[in-house]
């Protein structure tokens, strides 16, 4: 029966105590844990930041795929060095055709000649006459 008389005797310190304790322990949960409506908030912000980050990788990826596209596209070393052979060729293939002009051009030239020469005659021709 002693402790329930000390019991009896303390029992507004011991109800104060406990509620202080009480008090305290609250306090603690509060600080250490965030309300549900911040914890939402929170979780919302970060699930728009989510959408926004996949928004720009999406737009990155495109851009990536858009880049690839047209390097792609672009000639390879290969095709440049195609390109370099056949303009050879075709400078071979004009200095061929100039050496035939300057033949055909040798050729008209006396063509021209001897149709002066016909045309001195015949204009001489038609003077005397």
């Amino acid at each position: 029966m002693e402790i329930l008389d000390w019991a009896a005797k303390y029992a507004g310190v011991i109800q104060l105590v406990l509620a202080a304790g009480l008090g305290a322990a609250l306090l603690w949960l509060r600080a250490s844990f965030v309300p549900r409506t911040e914890f939402r908030a929170a979780v919302e912000e970060i699930e728009d930041q989510l959408k926004a980050q996949s928004a720009r990788l999406e737009e990155g990826e495109k851009l990536f795929t858009m880049i690839r596209q047209r390097l792609d596209a672009m000639p390879k070393a290969q095709d440049f060095h195609n390109i370099q052979l056949g303009l050879a060729e075709v400078r071979g293939d004009l200095g061929r055709l100039s050496e035939r002009v300057g033949g055909v051009k040798e050729i008209v030239e006396r063509v021209e000649d001897q149709v002066t020469r016909h045309e001195v005659i015949f204009s001489d021709a038609a003077r005397r006459t």
